[in-house]
């Protein structure tokens, strides 16, 4: 069965800073900040001006990343470990681009140097720091792309990602899977967390699912280039059967900074982890799927991320 033909590639950034910093409990945030405010100053045509009154904004890659109101093309992800860092230390942000961006690494590129040009603030003075190297994706690991001692970056790089594959290529299991956990690294963000008390309410597996069927959808209509062939109804009713054993959740309010609306904006996530039970077989593929595309909202902060284990 075909998931979907939307293309994607993963790109893993490196980075070494001058001083020790902080980012605090959440890396993403400050890390989605550094490629909002960069790509705005090194590529807009009107830096200082409004993004929607912008003639020039059918042809902004800033503005198909971070104002148009629909699904943004990527999603990031931070080391939950990069709450402190020594100047030692290497902060690894990997970004996956969907569809027709995922060949828009030049932009990334220039947009994360000039982020280091300007530094981190760090306890109220700027922290300079640099890219250091570049990787992507494959299936038989990480490929090297560009590094400050090789300052070349392959020219053929989008031709010969082998990452760029359609999802049902991705790792599926063989075997019949009747147990699995699934564990979010980053906070989940969807309406079963807008109570103060989710525990009074506890997550169905069918309305997580269909939360993240909603937002395959929605990419492959964006970005992907034809129609996928996979049937709702059966997997909606296929979804029904998988029994969530046990729920163990830590619920957080995370908040950021908008620099567009000039005050913080908060909302509510949970570090979950369920223990699935039932016929998971026929839903593999899309529970894989979402260990990459990320699932609920907030997910271009790098929120939703999970990983899926077999028992």
């Amino acid at each position: 069965m075909t998931c979907t033909i939307l293309k994607t590639a993963t790109y893993r950034f490196e980075f070494r800073f001058e001083e020790p910093v902080r980012f605090g409990n959440h890396p993403e945030i400050p890390v989605r900040k550094w490629l909002d405010r960069s790509l705005k100053r090194t590529l807009c045509y009107e830096p200082h001006g409004r993004c929607q009154e912008c003639s020039y904004q059918t042809q902004c890659f800033f503005f198909d990343m971070f104002e148009k109101t629909e699904l943004s093309p990527f999603v990031l992800a931070v080391p939950r470990d990069a709450v402190n860092l020594r100047r030692t230390d290497t902060l690894i942000v990997e970004i996956t681009l969907f569809g027709k961006y995922r060949s828009c690494l030049p932009q990334l590129m220039v947009a994360f140097e000039h982020a280091g040009i300007q530094g981190y603030q760090n306890g109220g003075h700027s922290v300079a720091f640099y890219l250091n190297a570049i990787a992507y994706r494959t299936p038989s690991g990480w490929q090297r792309l560009w590094d400050v001692y090789n300052p070349i970056l392959l020219d053929d790089y989008t031709d010969s990602n082998s990452d760029e594959k359609t999802w049902e290529t991705r790792e599926v299991e063989s075997f019949p899977v009747h147990q699995a956990t699934l564990k979010f690294h980053t906070p989940l963000c969807f309406h079963w967390v807008e109570s103060d008390s989710p525990a009074s309410q506890e997550l169905q597996f069918s309305s997580f699912f269909s939360r993240l069927m909603n937002r395959v959808t929605q990419l492959n209509r964006l970005f992907g280039e034809k129609q996928p062939d996979w049937d709702h109804v059966a997997l909606s009713t296929a979804s029904q059967a998988i029994k969530i054993e046990t729920q163990v959740w830590d619920l957080q309010t995370v908040s950021y900074y908008s620099l567009r609306k000039k005050m913080k904006i908060p909302f509510k996530g949970v570090h979950a982890q369920f223990t699935l039970s039932g016929p998971l077989t026929p839903l593999m593929p899309w529970l894989r799927l979402g260990e990459w595309i990320h699932v609920g909202r907030h997910v271009s902060f790098g929120f939703g991320k999970y990983q899926l284990h077999p028992n």
